[in-house]
C-alpha cells in the first residue's frame, strides 16, 4: 500500500511541478515468488497504465496469499 501511495504522490508532484506525465506499475513480491516474477508483475502493471492514459497508476498488490484486484488512478489534467 505505501508504494500505491508515493507512486501517487509522484505522479501528482511531477504533473504540479512540471505538467509531465508519467506512467507507473507497481506490484509486491509473492511469497513464492523471486526477483524476475516481481519484475514481469510491475512491468505489466506498467503497460497496462501506459494504455489506461497519461499519468495512470496500476498495482498489484499481494497480502499474504490474496491477490487483491489491481488498481487503476489517474492523477487529474493539469489545469483542467
Amino acid at each position: 500500500r505505501a508504494a500505491v501511495d508515493t507512486a501517487q504522490r509522484i505522479l501528482a508532484m511531477l504533473q504540479r511541478t512540471t505538467g509531465a506525465t508519467c506512467s507507473i506499475g507497481v506490484a509486491t513480491l509473492r511469497p513464492d515468488g523471486d526477483a524476475s516474477a516481481l519484475m514481469q508483475c510491475a512491468d505489466r502493471q506498467l503497460y497496462r497504465a501506459k494504455s489506461d492514459g497519461r499519468s495512470c497508476l496500476r498495482a498489484e498488490i499481494v497480502a499474504g496469499n490474496v491477490v487483491t484486484m489491481p488498481v487503476a488512478r489517474q492523477v487529474g489534467a493539469r489545469g483542467a
